[in-house]
């Protein structure tokens, strides 16, 4: 029958699709840092990061590959090598675009980080009770904890996610990132039992000897929107990590329908700057979750300047969220000092 037909159609419209996409993200992945790959996103030749204690990636719910594995090691610049002291690495767990279902992430956290919850001596039984994640010094939510919806589904999920972050009490410092999903909230404390910091603006922190940077989402400075004739007076603070909602243009931002999406301004803003991140945090495009070592150069050289790991965080589905498919990264960036 007609109805027959176009579903096959549809069907074989949809592996097609599907195929491509497949080949995109592995041609981004396929990439190395000072000469070392950091893995291909398909294949068996699977790396991760020099120094990393990840496993080479894991396959994730949703039967694609993901190529972050359990562990990035994010180490100094040589220049700041010369100043290091011995001191422990800052350990940041790295989760986004989480949508209300922040509870999933305990089943990946018993699967990927068994030992560190063993250290901790917790049963697996505790751990599925109190929605643990890994032991950090630092949370961070790239942003989209809650759905599009309705300003009291909004405060229901800004409920729920201080509750969750609460259950995290072994994580000292708690910072969410507003993304496009987010209540714009004027409230001076939007997560009272977890003390959560909920970043609205443009912030600078420094959280024991490492400074973030952080830029939350703004429709004002969307990549449809924003002029291109003013990047050229962009320019991002000095700062060990960059923290955003969306990617950067070209950068981890490949939607399903084949389209990249990511932000000329955020990207301009690193193209500008004279000292790059050593490490970019974001989210948002659920299917480009992954990371990638980049140069971000003001001109049409790529070969000169520092390199930036770019991690693509996003926990839930392709397309609009139902459920998460992965869970949070592990981030270990190493410091010269421990700092104020």
């Amino acid at each position: 029958t007609c109805s027959e037909e176009g579903g096959t159609l549809l069907l074989r419209a949809m592996q097609l699709r599907d195929k491509l996409l497949h080949q995109f993200a592995t041609d981004e992945h396929n990439i190395s840092f000072n000469g070392s790959s950091i893995g291909p996103s398909g294949g068996k030749d699977r790396e991760s990061l020099p120094g990393s204690e990840a496993s080479s990636g894991a396959v994730l719910d949703d039967g694609t590959w993901d190529p972050i594995g359990d562990t990035l090691n994010i180490p100094l610049r040589d220049e700041q090598q010369l100043e290091s002291s011995k001191v422990p690495n800052l350990r940041v767990v790295v989760i986004s675009d989480t949508h209300g279902f922040e509870g999933a992430l305990c089943q990946f956290a018993e699967k990927q980080h068994r030992d560190v919850f063993d250290g901790a001596g917790l049963s697996k039984k505790s751990i599925s009770n109190e929605f643990m994640l890994p032991k950090a010094d630092v949370l961070l939510h790239c942003g989209d904890f809650s759905a599009s919806g309705s300003r009291k589904s909004q405060r229901a999920a800004s409920r729920r996610l201080d509750e969750f972050l609460a259950r995290q009490a072994h994580i000292p410092e708690k910072i969410v990132v507003q993304g496009n999903h987010d209540p714009d909230s004027t409230a001076k404390v939007l997560f009272p039992r977890s003390k959560a910091l909920y970043v609205r603006h443009s912030s600078m922190l420094k959280v024991n000897g490492v400074t973030f940077a952080i830029e939350p989402y703004s429709r004002r400075m969307s990549h449809r929107r924003y002029d291109i004739g003013r990047l050229d007076r962009l320019e991002l603070p000095k700062c060990d990590v960059f923290v955003s909602h969306e990617p950067p243009k070209n950068v981890l931002d490949l939607t399903y329908h084949g389209f990249r999406v990511g932000s000329v301004y955020l990207r301009g803003m690193v193209e500008h700057s004279e000292n790059k991140p050593r490490l970019w945090c974001c989210g948002h495009i659920h299917e480009s979750r992954g990371v990638v070592i980049r140069h971000f150069a003001n001109d049409d050289s790529e070969e000169d300047g520092d390199e930036t790991v770019v991690l693509n965080a996003s926990n839930s589905n392709t397309g609009r969220a139902n459920r998460l498919v992965a869970g949070a990264v592990v981030v270990e960036i190493e410091r010269s000092s421990i700092g104020d």
